[in-house]
Protein backbone atom coordinates (compact mmCIF):
# COMPACT_ATOMS: atom_id res chain seq x y z
CA UNK A 1 0.00 0.00 0.00
CA UNK A 2 1.46 3.34 -0.93
CA UNK A 3 1.05 6.48 1.13
CA UNK A 4 -0.77 9.23 -0.72
CA UNK A 5 -1.96 12.28 1.27
CA UNK A 6 -4.22 14.76 -0.54
CA UNK A 7 -6.94 17.17 0.56
CA UNK A 8 -10.19 17.66 -1.30
CA UNK A 9 -13.95 17.92 -1.26
CA UNK A 10 -16.55 15.21 -1.78
CA UNK A 11 -19.63 15.85 -3.90
CA UNK A 12 -22.69 13.60 -3.96
CA UNK A 13 -25.33 14.19 -6.61
CA UNK A 14 -23.70 17.56 -7.26
CA UNK A 15 -23.85 18.72 -3.62
CA UNK A 16 -20.73 19.47 -1.59
CA UNK A 17 -20.98 17.11 1.39
CA UNK A 18 -17.62 17.34 3.17
CA UNK A 19 -13.87 17.32 3.08
CA UNK A 20 -11.61 14.35 2.48
CA UNK A 21 -8.03 13.77 3.51
CA UNK A 22 -6.62 10.88 1.52
CA UNK A 23 -4.21 8.95 3.70
CA UNK A 24 -3.37 5.92 1.59
CA UNK A 25 -4.17 4.10 -1.62
CA UNK A 26 -4.04 0.55 -2.89
CA UNK A 27 -4.73 -0.37 -6.51
CA UNK A 28 -7.69 1.84 -7.48
CA UNK A 29 -8.94 2.26 -3.88
CA UNK A 30 -8.34 5.31 -1.71
CA UNK A 31 -8.63 5.47 2.07
CA UNK A 32 -8.85 8.46 4.33
CA UNK A 33 -10.69 10.69 6.76
CA UNK A 34 -14.03 12.36 6.07
CA UNK A 35 -15.36 15.51 7.72
CA UNK A 36 -19.01 16.11 6.80
CA UNK A 37 -20.51 19.48 6.00
CA UNK A 38 -24.20 20.43 6.25
CA UNK A 39 -24.82 19.01 2.76
CA UNK A 40 -24.07 15.50 4.02
CA UNK A 41 -27.14 15.38 6.28
CA UNK A 42 -29.48 14.15 3.55
CA UNK A 43 -27.11 11.27 2.67
CA UNK A 44 -26.04 10.35 6.22
CA UNK A 45 -28.98 7.95 6.84
CA UNK A 46 -27.99 5.79 3.85
CA UNK A 47 -24.37 5.46 4.99
CA UNK A 48 -25.41 5.12 8.65
CA UNK A 49 -27.74 2.22 7.89
CA UNK A 50 -25.04 0.54 5.82
CA UNK A 51 -22.44 0.94 8.60
CA UNK A 52 -24.75 -0.35 11.36
CA UNK A 53 -25.63 -3.44 9.34
CA UNK A 54 -22.03 -4.03 8.32
CA UNK A 55 -20.85 -3.91 11.94
CA UNK A 56 -23.74 -6.14 13.00
CA UNK A 57 -22.41 -8.68 10.51
CA UNK A 58 -19.02 -8.48 12.28
CA UNK A 59 -20.67 -9.24 15.62
CA UNK A 60 -22.60 -12.27 14.43
CA UNK A 61 -21.57 -15.06 12.14
CA UNK A 62 -24.71 -14.54 10.09
CA UNK A 63 -27.29 -11.78 9.70
CA UNK A 64 -30.96 -12.55 9.45
CA UNK A 65 -32.49 -12.70 5.98
CA UNK A 66 -34.27 -9.40 6.64
CA UNK A 67 -31.04 -7.70 7.76
CA UNK A 68 -29.19 -9.03 4.72
CA UNK A 69 -31.91 -7.63 2.48
CA UNK A 70 -31.70 -4.28 4.29
CA UNK A 71 -27.91 -4.29 3.79
CA UNK A 72 -28.39 -5.07 0.08
CA UNK A 73 -30.83 -2.17 -0.25
CA UNK A 74 -28.45 0.21 1.55
CA UNK A 75 -25.59 -0.84 -0.74
CA UNK A 76 -27.81 -0.37 -3.81
CA UNK A 77 -28.78 3.12 -2.58
CA UNK A 78 -25.11 4.03 -2.10
CA UNK A 79 -24.22 2.66 -5.54
CA UNK A 80 -26.99 4.78 -7.10
CA UNK A 81 -25.38 8.00 -5.82
CA UNK A 82 -23.22 10.05 -8.18
CA UNK A 83 -20.08 10.79 -6.18
CA UNK A 84 -17.12 12.91 -7.23
CA UNK A 85 -13.92 14.05 -5.57
CA UNK A 86 -12.36 17.43 -6.21
CA UNK A 87 -8.77 17.49 -5.02
CA UNK A 88 -7.39 20.89 -4.02
CA UNK A 89 -4.42 20.40 -6.36
CA UNK A 90 -6.57 19.57 -9.41
CA UNK A 91 -8.92 21.69 -11.53
CA UNK A 92 -11.43 18.89 -12.22
CA UNK A 93 -13.70 16.53 -10.32
CA UNK A 94 -12.88 12.83 -10.43
CA UNK A 95 -15.81 10.38 -10.66
CA UNK A 96 -16.05 7.87 -7.80
CA UNK A 97 -17.41 4.46 -8.78
CA UNK A 98 -17.78 3.00 -5.29
CA UNK A 99 -17.94 4.85 -1.98
CA UNK A 100 -18.26 3.94 1.68
CA UNK A 101 -18.40 6.29 4.63
CA UNK A 102 -18.32 4.87 8.14
CA UNK A 103 -18.21 7.69 10.67
CA UNK A 104 -15.03 9.60 9.87
CA UNK A 105 -13.58 6.85 7.68
CA UNK A 106 -14.00 6.98 3.92
CA UNK A 107 -13.07 4.56 1.14
CA UNK A 108 -13.54 5.12 -2.57
CA UNK A 109 -12.83 3.43 -5.86
CA UNK A 110 -12.24 5.51 -8.97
Amino acid sequence: MRHHRRHGELFINGDAVGTVVAESASESWGFGQFTPSDGYSKFAPIFGTWAILLHAEDDRSRLSTDALEELRLAEAAIDALKAELHWNDSPSRIPVHQLTIDGTLIEWNH
